[in-house]
Parts: C-alpha cells; structure tokens; sequence
C-alpha cells in the first residue's frame, strides 16, 4: 500500500484482470442473448437473460471508468481520515441493497466502488439483495470471491468482534435503522461504519415526528454520529448522490456520559408496508409528505 493508501497498480488490477479472463471464458458459450442492458432501457429483457459474459464485460468497463475518475480516490482520503480519527480498523465489509448489476447502470458503478473499497481494504465482503439474478450470484462468488447470503437479514446483523464497515448504497432507511436497533449497545455500535444516505440530510428533510415514529435509531443516533460528507464528483450525479459515512466513535461516546436509559431498546422496529420515501428536491419533498399523509403516516 502506499503513501496515498491505494494498493499498488498490479494489485489493484487483479480483479480487473480476474474480470476480463471470466469475458474470455464466457466466449463461444452460445448464449442466445447478445444485447447488453444499460440502467435506462431494459424493460423488454428481464433479468435472467443477463449472461456472465455480458456481466463481467460491464463490470469490467464500470471497474476501469472508476479508477480513472476522482471519485473514490477523494472518498478514499475521507475514509482514511475517519478511521484515523475513530481508531478503527475495519475487519470486514458487508453489503446489503445494492440491487442487480446486470440491469441497472448505477448498481452496477455502485459494484465498482465495492470492488475498489475491498482492494483498499484488503478485507472478506458479504453480500445480499433479493434482486440478484443466478449469474450475478456466480459472478459475485467465482470472480469476485464475495460471501453470498442466502437469508436476507433485513440489516438485523450483529457486530459483536470485528469493526465492520456496512455499505449501503441508496439502501431503504428501514434498512439502515434495523442495523442500528440490533447493534443499540456501547460494545457494538463503535464497532459499525456505514456508508448510506445521509443521517444530517434525512433529519433535515423529514419531519422530527416521522423520524421518531418509522426511524427512531436513525434519529436517536445523532449525539453518538460523527458524519463525514462526501462531495459528489462522479459524472453521473444519481449514483452516488446524498452518500456519507457514518461513524460512532467510542471516544465521543465515553465523553457524552451517557445514562443506561440512552441505550434502552424499547421497540423493535415496526414498519407498514411501503418503501420509506425519500426527498431529494423540494418538489420530491413536498410530494412525498402528502402520500404519507395518505398512508395515515403522520
């Protein structure tokens, strides 16, 4: 690794290089679909006709574009700031909505960031999505070497020894505040990074009383948060946007003094059946608050 904290070129080329050799393998399989899907116009395709082939020559393409572009070279230099911060060494990465690669552009960029950030950190990455198709699976486990979960989790993964960074890319923040409930202790929450959607944005954009009756973890963690924001420099705005890294220092946590109450886990987490909407724009906002009225949300 060097000064910069990148692994060296021929190392950070391996799984590019595992990439292209699986393209090679696919070759003169006869798959009868030969038409590569982009994240904007696949409705006539469904997600099984993906080949690996097709799927390790976009990944490759996606893989390559990102380590030209700044990117995840100045989220590098956050990263490495937190942890630097935070006294925290990450042991492991763990991956859950990422959505399938095969069909949407962003996962599929949101899979290249994940294939840089386990090169930088040169640890194991579990995965789930309920999307992924059986050649993403393969992909996924052959080329990339990935533990693939065969139980959706719902985030309800405890972190009981190894400081685990969890990346969730636009992820449902019913997600990331089911996470946060099963690690609601001191021993275990400094022991949990996450890269998602922004804590400080969230609360700023949704009611305090929403907050508190769909997200109360999320909401609850603000005394405990430290946030590092993200600038979003990629040239496709929507895949990375409102992205930030969450960390829950066990200094700052020493500090507050915190009561026995702080760290009361009074309800497990409820939710009616929709997808938590989120706003990014005024617009999104103001729509999005008169649906959930609707739903009789608040």
């Amino acid at each position: 690794m060097n000064n910069d904290g990148f692994l060296p070129a021929s190392e950070l080329n391996r799984t590019q290089r595992k990439l292209t050799a699986a393209v090679l393998r696919g070759r003169g399989r006869g798959q009868a679909n030969r038409n590569l899907m982009t994240g904007s116009n696949c409705s006539s395709l469904t997600l099984s006709d993906v080949s690996e082939e097709n799927l390790t020559r976009r990944l490759a393409a996606a893989v390559s574009h990102m380590k030209e572009d700044d990117y995840f070279r100045s989220f590098s230099k956050v990263l490495d700031e937190a942890l630097a911060e935070s006294r925290i060494f990450i042991g492991k990465i763990i991956c859950y909505g990422l959505g399938s690669f095969g069909s949407s552009m962003s996962s599929r960029y949101q899979l290249a960031f994940l294939i840089l950030l386990k090169e930088k950190l040169s640890v194991e990455v579990e995965i789930y999505d309920p999307m992924f198709t059986e050649n993403e699976i393969k992909v996924m486990r052959v080329d990339l070497g990935y533990r693939v979960m065969d139980e959706n989790e719902e985030g309800n993964r405890f972190v009981q020894t190894i400081e685990t960074l969890f990346y969730m890319p636009h992820a449902p923040h019913q997600l990331v505040n089911n996470l946060l409930y099963t690690n609601w202790y001191s021993t275990s929450i400094t022991k949990c990074i996450c890269i998602c959607n922004s804590f400080t944005n969230l609360k700023l954009n949704f009611p305090k009383k929403l907050l508190q009756n769909n997200l109360e973890y999320i909401d609850r963690s603000e005394s405990i948060l430290i946030e590092y924001g993200i600038i979003n420099t990629f040239p496709y705005k929507d895949i990375f946007n409102d992205m930030a890294l969450h960390v829950f220092p066990l200094h700052k946590i020493n500090e507050l003094h915190l009561s026995k109450d702080y760290w009361d886990r009074l309800f497990e987490p409820i939710y009616k059946q929709y997808e938590f909407l989120r706003a990014t724009t005024t617009t999104d906002f103001d729509s999005n608050i008169k649906q959930l009225k609707k739903l009789e949300i608040f």
